[in-house]
C-alpha cells in the first residue's frame, strides 16, 4: 500500500503541471488590459511611466515565456505568488477562505451520504413500488434544476418568506457566513441557520445522482452468487442486505463521493456566490473577473492537489472495504 501511494503521489506532478500550464497560457489570452486593472485607475490613460513601473514590479514586462519560467520556479519552492489586486500573498489569501469552502463541501458531504445511500437502499429494497418510484421521481427533477436556480428557491422560501410568514426563529434560515463560529468542523450557536441552505444547495445535484448509483449498484449487487449463498442459508433480509450486499455495493459510490468532495471543495463557485459564502469559489471568480493571474493560479493548485489527496485516500479505502482488494500486488 505504501508503494501504491508513493506512485500515486509522483503521479500527480505532470498532472499539476499541465493544468498549471494550460491555464497559465490561456489566462493571457483573456481580453483586458491587466496592467489598467492593478492600477485601479478605470476609465483613463494610464501614465506611460506609472505602467512600466507596474510592469516592472510585478514581472509582467518581460516576455511570456520567462513570467512562465520564473512562476514554475517559485511554484517548485511552494511559493504561490503575490496578489495583483489584493496586494498580498496568495498563500495568505487561500488560507483565509480555505476554512470555510472546507466546511461547507464537508457537511454537502455529509447530506450526500446520509440521503445518498439510506435512500438509494430503500429505494433499491422496494424496487418497482411507490416508494421507488416517488424518489426516482424527485431524483431526476432535483438533477433537472441548475444550481444558481435551486439556491434562489431555497433562499426565497426559507430565508424570506419564513421571516414574513412570521415562523419560529428556529426555523429561519440566514445567508452569508454568519457569526463564524465553528468547533472544527462542526457550526455552534446559531451557524447552523447559516449553513444548511448554501450545504443542501451544494449536495442537492450529486445526492440525486448517489442515490441513482446507490441503487443500480445494489440491485447489481444482489443478483450475485454469493447473495444467493446467503439467502439460501436462512439468513434474514436486513442481514443479507446490510452485511453482504451494502459492502460490495458500495464502493462505487463512496468513489463518486470522494470525488464529489474534491469537486465541492472548489467547485462551488455559484453557490458560494448565490449565499455570499467567503470560500474559495466565490474568491476564484473575483479573482477571474479582476485578471488577479497569481490569484487564479494559487486556487487552481491547491484545489488540484487535495483533489489528488483525496482521490487517493479513496483508492487506498478499498482495500479496508474489500480485503479482495490488494495495493501492493507486483502486477500493478
Amino acid at each position: 500500500m505504501a508503494r501504491f501511494a508513493f506512485r500515486r503521489l509522483l503521479a500527480v506532478i505532470p498532472v499539476l503541471l499541465g493544468a498549471v500550464t494550460m491555464l497559465f497560457f490561456l489566462i493571457y489570452r483573456v481580453p483586458g488590459d491587466m496592467v489598467q486593472r492593478i492600477s485601479g485607475v478605470n476609465g483613463k490613460r494610464l501614465d506611460p511611466i506609472v505602467r512600466a513601473n507596474l510592469e516592472r514590479r510585478y514581472g509582467l514586462d518581460k516576455p511570456l515565456i520567462v513570467q512562465y519560467g520564473r512562476y514554475i520556479g517559485r511554484l517548485s519552492r511552494g511559493d504561490l505568488g503575490y496578489s495583483y489586486a489584493d496586494n498580498r500573498p496568495v498563500t495568505e489569501i487561500i488560507t483565509k477562505n480555505f476554512a470555510a469552502s472546507a466546511r461547507l463541501a464537508v457537511w454537502a458531504v455529509i447530506i450526500e451520504v446520509l440521503f445518498g445511500i439510506s435512500l438509494g437502499v430503500l429505494s433499491a429494497r422496494k424496487k418497482g413500488g411507490l416508494l421507488d418510484r416517488a424518489v426516482l421521481s424527485i431524483t431526476v427533477l432535483i438533477s433537472s434544476i441548475p444550481v444558481f436556480v435551486m439556491g434562489f428557491l431555497l433562499f426565497q422560501l426559507f430565508g424570506v418568506k419564513t421571516f414574513q410568514w412570521g415562523w419560529p426563529t428556529w426555523a429561519r434560515l440566514y445567508n452569508g457566513i454568519g457569526p463564524n463560529s465553528w468547533f472544527g468542523f462542526i457550526p455552534l450557536g446559531s451557524q447552523w441557520r447559516h449553513l444548511i441552505l448554501p450545504a443542501f444547495t451544494l449536495a442537492g445535484i450529486t445526492t440525486s445522482a448517489n442515490i441513482r448509483l446507490m441503487r443500480a449498484s445494489l440491485l447489481e449487487v444482489a443478483g450475485a452468487e454469493y447473495i444467493r449463498t446467503a439467502q439460501s442459508k436462512g439468513l434474514s433480509r436486513n442481514r443479507v442486505v446490510y452485511r453482504h450486499a451494502l459492502r460490495n455495493a458500495i464502493i462505487p459510490v463512496i468513489t463518486v463521493l470522494g470525488l464529489d468532495f474534491g469537486t465541492l471543495l472548489g467547485g462551488g463557485i455559484l453557490t458560494e456566490t448565490v449565499y455570499n459564502w467567503p470560500g474559495v469559489g466565490s474568491q476564484a471568480a473575483n479573482a477571474l473577473g479582476r485578471l488577479d493571474i497569481p490569484q487564479v493560479l494559487g486556487i487552481t493548485v491547491v484545489i488540484l492537489v487535495a483533489y489528488q489527496i483525496i482521490s487517493l485516500l479513496i483508492d487506498l479505502s478499498y482495500g479496508l472495504i474489500d480485503p479482495r482488494i490488494r495495493m501492493d500486488r507486483t502486477s500493478d
